[in-house]
């Protein structure tokens, strides 16, 4: 993505392109729900460690789905 977008509708085609893959598009769903789940757990309870998660939690999948799939 080395080109500037003017817009959404110019961004919006690199970005259909970018997930058509069923699988890339489960791991995104799968990334942010761990972080919700890490989120909530973080906030609601004693442990806020969790929280220092939360942001490579959901990366994690993401990538995954992008670079190997």
């Amino acid at each position: 993505m080395s080109d500037r977008y003017e817009s959404l509708s110019d961004f919006y085609p690199y970005y259909l392109g970018e997930h058509l893959n069923v699988v890339c598009r489960s791991l995104h769903v799968l990334g942010c729900l761990i972080v919700l789940t890490f989120l909530f757990a973080g906030l609601l309870t004693v442990h806020r460690q969790l929280l220092s998660f939360v942001p490579f939690l959901g990366y994690v999948p993401a990538s995954v789905g992008h670079y190997f799939l």
